[in-house]
Formats: structure tokens, sequence, C-alpha cells
């Protein structure tokens, strides 16, 4: 199935078709500034939307305590980055495709909330009837109670979305919108390259600075999608790899050993980051891996595709 489709109230016609054709559950975005996912079943098809506000990767709940085999057919809503994830999943027989229905979305990037928050107050003070925001060339614009509010674009984009090369999704069974056309973005690896331009010294200066932050909650490894092993070698007690003493020697070796499990496999989704309660830049740890990944030759496993059956 392949639909072109507009725009939010699109969506929920595109849903209720798929109820009709036998999904049970389709995992999808809910709210209109205090966003959240939802795991909608046929009579919540009219909470479904999608906006600048829909940042979360929602393929991390395929993976969750067998939650698909639970069901005969499921829904995903998944931007051009989260969609990737889809690909790799498949590619490590996480799940069977059968059971999985993309409702693909193009995304024009999704934003900093704390960008947002800054100018306008906390997105709680609202009601969802009193919000609403929207793209307009190369600005967002956000209204609440009756004010107007106007943001550029490359201001409130996250990072990850800066250097994005799918805003399209590259795997899809329904397409919802139309294809956009590839803008033209930063340098994928600029922030490593700056990294790599500093003396040993003050790149290990950096990274001890950093991973002394950490407080090895394991949000980062929770909400990644492509960390779902069954059995954790960083929680594992025989043989202990990783002690769980928040120490900076035991911090350094949790976080590269995530990093390189995620080698060719993290698809820039930037949900460890986001998540992190101290900031950490885990996404540039990542970009790092990927970048010496490709300097050894290895190629990009994904290939984009129209309709993943």
């Amino acid at each position: 199935m392949s639909l072109q489709r507009g725009d939010a109230m699109d969506l929920v016609e595109v849903a209720k078709k798929l109820f009709d054709e036998g999904v049970e559950v389709i995992i999808g975005y809910q709210g209109n500034f205090n966003v959240k996912p939802i795991f909608a079943k046929a009579n919540e098809v009219d909470k479904l939307t999608f906006n600048p506000l829909c940042i979360y990767n929602l393929t991390n709940y395929l993976t969750m305590e067998g939650f698909v085999d639970k069901v005969d057919k499921i829904g995903v809503v998944v931007k051009g980055c989260d969609s990737k994830t889809i690909l790799q999943l498949l590619d490590e027989n996480a799940f069977s495709r059968d059971k999985i229905v993309v409702i693909g979305i193009p995304c024009n990037g999704v934003i900093d909330v704390n960008k947002i928050v800054e100018e306008i107050g906390e997105f709680r003070e609202f009601k969802d009837n009193e919000f609403k925001i929207k793209w307009e060339g190369d600005e967002l614009v956000v209204e609440v109670n009756g004010k107007s509010y106007k943001f550029p674009k490359d201001k409130i984009l996250l990072e990850k979305c800066k250097v994005c090369e799918t805003p399209n999704p590259v795997v899809y069974d329904v397409l919802v919108g139309n294809l956009i056309q590839q803008p033209h973005r930063k340098e994928e690896f600029k922030a490593v390259k700056e990294i790599e331009s500093l003396s040993l010294e003050q790149r290990w200066e950096f990274w001890i600075k950093e991973f002394e932050k950490c407080i090895r909650c394991y949000a980062c490894r929770n909400v990644c999608p492509l960390c779902y092993c069954e059995s954790c070698v960083l929680e594992r007690l025989e043989p202990e790899f990783v002690r769980r003493a928040v120490r900076l020697d035991e911090n350094i070796a949790y976080h590269l050993i995530r990093a390189y499990h995620l080698a060719n496999r993290c698809v820039g989704c930037g949900e460890c980051e986001r998540v992190c309660p101290v900031n950490l830049p885990l996404s540039l740890l990542n970009k790092k891996v990927a970048k010496e990944v490709k300097d050894l030759g290895f190629s990009e496993f994904l290939k984009p595709i129209e309709v993943g059956r």
C-alpha cells in the first residue's frame, strides 16, 4: 500500500483505513504542544497527530518485551531518521516484516523545545486548543493565546536535523504527505572534525570532563531502539564487564562499550542525547565512531526504497 496524503487530518484517515484492514494498534503521536506517544486503538484514531514537536523515535517500542509478538499486525509512525531503524531491525531479524505496517511521514525537521520555551514560557501552561505550530518556508510559526511568534528554522532545529540526509522515510507502506526535496545540509562530521583538530591531551580533557558528569541512569541505553539485548553486557554480573559504580573509569567503559556496540548500526536519531539528564554529547561520540567506520571503508548499509514489502 502506498497512499499520497497531505496533513495531520489525512494521517487520521490513513489510520482509519489501516484499522479497517486489520491493524490492531498504531504507535504514533498525540497532543499539540505536549506531544507524547500513543498506542492508538481504532476508537482513539482521532488523537493521532504530527507536527514539528514529534521528536521521539517510536521504533523503540517495537523491541520492548516482545510487544510485536502480542499482536497480529501493528502500525508505527516514522520520520525519515526513524525509518532507518526499521531497516536495521529487519536486517537483524528483530521481528517479522509482515507484522509491521510502516506509516512514513516526510519531515522538515523537529525543533529544540527548550529554545521555544525560552521565548514563550513553559508549554504546560497552555491548552492544546490555545496552541498552533506550523512551518512557513524557513520559519516556524507558533501561535499561543492569540499571539504569534516566528523562529528562524536554523535557530531552533535540533542539531541532528541540520545534518540529516533522510528527510523522507527510506522504508514505508503508507506515505502521509508529499516527499520532500533534499535540502542543503551541513557537513555530517563537522563537529567530529572540530574535536579531531584538538591535540590528544585536549581531546582527552574534553571527554573526561563530559564522562565525569554521567550519573549512570541508563536512560541513553533504555531509549535507544537498537539497544534491545535481553541480557545487556552493561548489567551482567557473571562475568562483570562493567561495574555499576558511578565513577570515571566505569563511566568511560560504559559509554565506549555502548558506542562500539552501535558501530555501523546507529541511525543518528539522537534519542540518547535528548534524554540525557546531564546533557552528555552522546551524538558526537556516536558520530565519531561512525566516521571511523566510514574511514575504514565500510559503506552505509541503508538503501532508500519506496515500499517495504
